[in-house]
């Protein structure tokens, strides 16, 4: 007996919370008072415990007071690195976070970073170091491309970026921070283009995937967590005349809720790990249903405003959704069931799924190197958008295997 999904509506949530920068305090100090007399004429008048002073002894702090102490200390160490101007030879510049953080950076899945790298490798990075570790892509490197000059020139090249940090935060003069290279795996496709660093300090760690993205005149690269998390890129769709985003979520939400598309979704998810198996009918009804709204409310769609040769405009939609699943395999089920549908607009064409047009500059999979945003940001101290400005990779002289 089909299963219908009568009473679900969707009301999109167009709009984004948006940090607003915090207000500054004003600082004030209080003038020195000259009629105060001498303190040796007050010291029998003062309330203090014999004790105390006889011992000198050291304040003690609460428990409850340490730990927000704690806190402030590693705000402090954190605003520190963003704002502060290092020593000449330490601390190189970088651009500093904006208020409302750098552009995300899309992954097409997530064991992106781990594609086309040696299994066994991977087996060791994840049980024989320890944690903290991050990994980190480095911004206009095309692996395939690159010489292996290259490879340990970027090594270098990020270790002491992040030797700097940890000399002004930990203030010593030594680490023993490491980067491990490439591996290739044998039946690769293209080489990989992730490291792994690690035998970093606990603080270090927290100020570098703070601030996730490094531009630095010599060197810019991202860092992301060890562990994989599901992108909320979907897909992309071309075919539609010039139209609205709103008017294209319209038709996307319309299609995904056609009988059909919502009974291919529940053959799908009725295998997750989640799914209450050993309930009443009208329970598992109802988890369906709220499973598939969860998905349908976190839409998004956003216009890539590609052109042809000729200035000729050719749409392209990149489509955003939390997919209501931890299970990988239904997550790529059901992403391959969303993509893989024609959304029909009677006024504006017909839209199927578009190639993803991978960044050369930060490996972005939802924008071509043209329209990356990453230059435009006030400071920008990392690679332009010119194909051929990256002075990591002056002995490449052809591109286009990894993006566009």
């Amino acid at each position: 007996m089909a299963i219908t999904k009568a009473g679900k509506q969707t009301i999109p949530a167009n709009t984004k919370d948006i940090d607003a920068p915090a207000t500054q305090r004003r600082c004030c100090s209080l003038r020195a008072n000259n009629h105060f007399a001498p303190l040796a004429q007050e010291e029998e008048d003062m309330d203090l415990a014999p004790d105390l002073i006889a011992n000198n002894t050291q304040p003690h702090i609460t428990p409850s007071l340490q730990a927000h102490l704690a806190v402030a200390s590693e705000h402090r160490r954190i605003t520190t690195v963003q704002t502060h101007v290092p020593c000449p030879g330490a601390f190189p510049p970088h651009t500093a976070k904006p208020i409302d953080g750098f552009p995300i950076t899309h992954l097409w899945h997530s064991a992106q970073l781990f594609e086309d790298m040696d299994p066994k490798v991977i087996a060791t990075w994840d049980a024989e170091v320890p944690s903290p570790k991050l990994l980190a892509c480095i911004f206009d490197l095309i692996a395939d491309k690159a010489s292996p000059d290259t490879i340990r020139n970027a090594i270098t090249a990020m270790k002491n970026v992040i030797h700097g940090i940890n000399c002004e935060v930990q203030q010593i003069s030594t680490s023993n921070i490491k980067v491990a290279p490439l591996a290739r795996a044998e039946d690769a496709h293209s080489a990989p283009a992730t490291f792994l660093i690690y035998d970093i300090p606990e603080t270090v760690h927290n100020i570098l995937i703070h601030t996730k993205v490094w531009a630095t005149p010599a060197i810019t690269f991202e860092l992301f967590p060890f562990t994989p998390t599901f992108p909320t890129f979907l897909f992309a769709i071309e075919g539609f005349m010039p139209t609205p985003p709103i008017r294209i979520h319209t038709i996307i939400l319309s299609t995904w809720h056609m009988d059909k598309t919502y009974d291919d979704f529940i053959r799908i998810i009725t295998r997750d790990p989640e799914f209450p198996a050993d309930f009443p009918p009208h329970i598992q009804m109802e988890w369906f249903a709220k499973t598939f709204e969860t998905m349908a409310s976190s839409l998004e769609v956003c216009l890539l405003d590609y052109k042809k040769p000729g200035n000729i405009p050719d749409p392209i939609y990149n489509v955003f959704a939390e997919i209501p699943t931890t299970n990988p395999r239904m997550w790529h089920e059901i992403r391959s069931l969303l993509e893989n549908l024609t959304y029909v607009d009677p006024l504006n064409g017909t839209g199927k799924r578009a190639p993803f047009r991978q960044c050369q500059l930060c490996h972005c999979v939802t924008h071509p190197r043209g329209l990356c945003l990453f230059p435009r940001i006030d400071e920008w101290l990392g690679p332009n958008g010119n194909s051929n400005a990256n002075t990591m990779q002056k002995d490449n002289k052809c591109r286009g295997k990894r993006g566009n």
